[in-house]
């Protein structure tokens, strides 16, 4: 079953694409395409626009179909065996190239999430790495040696990095290619610069272990002003919080309850000048505003608002928004729910209030 999947996999992924695809993945620490995964999602995009098409564009159940009402209001007749056929056709086209690009799309960010994840916990350990290679150097090990018996289970995604250049290294590779491949299979600044000074150090027959003590050093630095830099615009994370939670919530609930009381008020005078024309020189009309419009405004309102204010709190943390997941699973439903019972609050405070 899974080689039934992975063909379909293999045939919706162009050639042309699948070499590049697979050094992606490699950097994801798949050592093979999952092309199985991507048969399964494709057969299962078909089959949710199957789904939406019958229940919702063509449901048997209803005396005109939403497909056939589409049709007379824009040509103004009836719709044939034919057209109805053909604008099928063309609605399942449609809704697939629609599934596909949304599970594309959510593929797309779930493998930028695990390569951001996978480029910190590299940058995190390469220090320590990078210091027990310096040690064996001064021990008196050749720099291949050295790599290997730096390697360490705590090293995670590292680790296997570091084991890929030792084999390759071993097996005849040569030692620079391998460090620069490793330096430009990954994002990272501090990575990269790494790698090129190690290898300005080989190829210059330089004290590789003073070069290394001095990348360390570096490292280390940058992370301790990247703190520095967090702690200083910590107020202002806390100020954004604050307001996505618990201040934008608290505006619409308050906007909502203002809205019914004017409305209250505005009909109560409406009445009023109504059954006194006689007395009054003018009359007023109300024209009412239904509140689920309103509410359902604020729900996608304050979902844009959290949504924003997530992606900049991740930029501003973690120095990418590739890091917003996170916080968009937190903000976004704290946010939503926070405003629903600020709302079902205040109906209940001020739902008596009238003016007849």
């Amino acid at each position: 079953m899974k080689d039934f999947f992975a063909d379909i996999g293999k045939a919706i992924l162009p050639e042309r694409l699948r070499r590049g695809h697979k050094q992606y993945c490699q950097k994801l620490g798949y050592f093979e395409v999952p092309y199985h995964l991507y048969g399964v999602l494709f057969l299962l995009s078909f089959l949710i626009s199957f789904l939406v098409y019958i229940l919702y564009f063509n449901n048997p159940f209803q005396e005109v179909t939403v497909l056939e009402s589409m049709f007379s209001n824009f040509t103004g007749d009836k719709s044939t065996v034919l057209t109805t056929f053909f604008l099928s056709f063309f609605m399942l086209i449609f809704l697939e190239i629609i599934v596909i690009f949304a599970m594309t799309l959510a593929l797309s960010v779930y493998y930028d999430m695990i390569l951001y994840r996978r480029v910190r916990e590299i940058e995190e350990v390469l220090p320590d790495f990078l210091q027990d290679v310096s040690t064996n150097l001064r021990a008196g090990m050749t720099f291949d040696k050295s790599l290997w018996n730096a390697i360490k289970p705590k090293y995670a995604v590292l680790e296997d990095e570091i084991e890929i250049i030792a084999k390759k290294t071993m097996a005849g590779y040569d030692t620079v290619t391998a460090l620069k491949t490793l330096g430009k299979k990954y994002d990272s600044v501090f990575l990269q610069e790494s790698t090129d000074m190690i290898i300005v150090g080989l190829e210059g027959g330089a004290d590789l272990s003073s070069i290394i003590e001095r990348i360390v050093q570096n490292v280390r630095e940058s992370y301790y002003l990247k703190k520095e830099l967090l702690a200083e615009i910590s107020g202002y994370i806390t100020f954004i919080s604050i307001v996505t939670l618990f201040v934008a919530p608290l505006l619409f609930g308050l906007a909502l309850t203002l809205l019914s009381i004017v409305q209250s008020l505005g009909e109560t005078l409406s009445s009023a000048t109504e059954g006194s024309s006689g007395d009054l020189p003018f009359t007023l009309k109300f024209q009412e505003i239904p509140s689920d419009d309103f509410i359902q405004f604020s729900y996608v309102a304050i979902f844009i608002i959290s949504l924003g204010s997530s992606l900049i709190i991740s930029e501003l943390r973690e120095g990418s928004i590739k890091a917003g997941l996170k916080y968009v699973l937190f903000f976004v439903p704290v946010s939503l729910i926070v405003y629903t019972i600020i709302q079902s609050t205040f109906t209940v405070l001020f739902g008596a209030v009238s003016f007849g």
